[in-house]
């Protein structure tokens, strides 16, 4: 038997979930926030799903987010099925609660394959644009709700709105164009691909 599968033995008969220790406090703050948190190596930050994209988050926002995770080892204790887990837990509650394994949590979570993007792996589909009510596929013109796992960082902060009517515009490209039905087609497809990201 390995060492791992001791451990987790152990764990359940004592009812706990996570180990009483720095790497178990990591991996609390990486299950609560698997889809609210991301850090970038490559910028040495970190980012918050915001319901729309991956924004720039504060390091405040992620020491806040893990003295949350600490707070709530006191639940894990309470709802813990053995006395000497809720024991444990209570007892690691309170250790927890330092400025340095509250720091712990952040650089260790930095680290976790789970929670690292590279900037790479962002804005990978050239024909979608993000609005602020969804993401436009420009090929069908579809929208649908944004997930973190789309890995969208740009937004264009408007609503998008298909039946919307550009009277002005219209009419500013007829006078220039004289009218000429065929090159004023030309010239909207034109604009058009300046939204995706395609370069050729």
């Amino acid at each position: 038997m390995t060492n791992t599968t001791n451990n987790q033995s152990h764990l359940v008969e004592l009812g706990l979930r996570y180990e009483c220790s720095e790497v178990g406090n990591m991996n609390r703050f990486v299950d609560h926030h698997i889809d609210s948190f991301r850090f970038v190596p490559e910028r040495r930050s970190w980012l918050s799903w915001d319901g729309c994209r991956w924004a720039p988050a504060g390091r405040e926002t992620i020491f806040a987010a893990a003295i949350e995770t600490t707070k709530g080892i006191y639940d894990e204790a309470r709802d813990c099925k053995t006395v000497e887990g809720r024991k444990r837990l209570t007892s690691w509650a309170l250790q927890s609660q330092t400025d340095k394994r509250t720091n712990a949590i952040v650089n260790m979570a930095a680290k976790c394959p789970s929670l690292v993007a590279h900037i790479e792996s962002f804005d990978r589909d050239p024909a979608v644009l993000n609005c602020k009510n969804g993401l436009v596929d420009l090929r069908t013109g579809q929208l649908k709700k944004q997930l973190p796992s789309d890995n969208l960082l740009k937004l264009v902060p408007i609503n998008y709105q298909p039946r919307a009517r550009c009277p002005t515009f219209d009419r500013f490209i007829r006078e220039i164009f004289n009218g000429d039905g065929q090159l004023i087609s030309w010239v909207q497809r034109a604009i058009g691909y300046t939204l995706t990201g395609y370069t050729t």
